[in-house]
């Protein structure tokens, strides 16, 4: 079975004759680019911090087994309790270095 994403990445290699390693590398770039600038860090973490996981955390509810739904659980605590402490800590985090507050 080939997945959603794979289907896209061999549709893209086939249409431009450029590996997709180079997509994903150019990709990253620019995300490190836009983070490290300040230039829509806060969006751009939020959204790593939560589509990935949010996909995961459906896809362990989904299936059989319980220690996945306990993972991601743990995890939506975690990242919680982080977003809170960060909107306190926000004056603090504002003078750390390349930290996008």
């Amino acid at each position: 079975k080939i997945s959603a994403l794979k289907k896209y990445a061999v549709m893209v290699e086939e249409k431009t004759k450029v590996n997709v390693e180079y997509f994903v590398v150019g990709f990253l770039a620019v995300l490190a680019i836009c983070i490290f600038s300040g230039f829509w860090a806060s969006p751009i973490t939020n959204l790593v911090g939560f589509v990935y996981p949010a996909y995961s955390s459906i896809v362990a509810i989904e299936s059989a087994g319980k220690e996945d739904d306990t993972q991601w659980l743990t995890y939506w605590v975690v990242f919680a309790f982080f977003c809170v402490i960060e909107n306190f800590a926000d004056y603090i985090l504002y003078w750390v270095p390349f930290y996008y507050a």
